[in-house]
């Protein structure tokens, strides 16, 4: 038995080393953003009738809203990121290492303008290139990980079965284990 959650987002990315097979330039290159949604497939043991409670997905959507909706999600060596760093006004790249992926530090922005703060706070670096496909991986990760400190999940051995990562409403990348 499988169950299927999905969250909606909006994410903004650059898959900067983009060329096409007659070697255009995509314009995937450039910052641009998408109404993206992700479905989650689960598995788990069967109690009182169900695998889970979608209630008990809660923390999902929270890291969801909290770290990819309206975020730019890029990659790490992306070789714009040091461009972005100097827009705020550093020449080091100050990233906080949140396990499988990096926010920019907090300290570093809080005597910054707000609109550089909130310039800051809104990229999400991983590592690589944030393709659908990529974003799948680095998304199936976190939801793994994120299941495994869940005390619920734990107890009802809930697992997930596959994600899809859409990025508009014709097109998506889907991750299996």
């Amino acid at each position: 038995m499988n169950i299927m959650k999905s969250y909606k987002f909006c994410y903004a990315h650059r898959v900067w080393n983009q060329v096409l097979s007659d070697n255009r330039t995509c314009l995937c290159r450039y910052c641009h953003g998408h109404r993206g949604k992700i479905d989650i497939c689960l598995t788990g043991n069967l109690v009182n009738g169900m695998i889970i409670d979608f209630n008990e997905l809660r923390f999902i959507k929270q890291f969801i809203d909290s770290v990819v909706d309206h975020h730019f999600i890029c990659d790490i060596y992306d070789p714009l990121v040091s461009s972005y760093f100097k827009l705020l006004k550093s020449n080091v790249i100050c990233c906080e290492d949140q396990g499988l992926y990096r926010v920019v530090n907090q300290e570093f922005l809080r005597d910054l303008e707000i609109e550089l703060q909130e310039f800051g706070q809104s990229f999400v670096f991983i590592n690589g290139v944030p393709t659908a496909e990529n974003l799948a991986v680095w998304i199936s990760n976190v939801i793994q990980d994120l299941m495994l400190k869940n005390k619920v999940c734990q107890e009802r051995n809930v697992r997930l079965v596959s994600l899809k990562w859409w990025e508009s409403e014709s097109s998506y990348a889907e991750w299996t284990s």
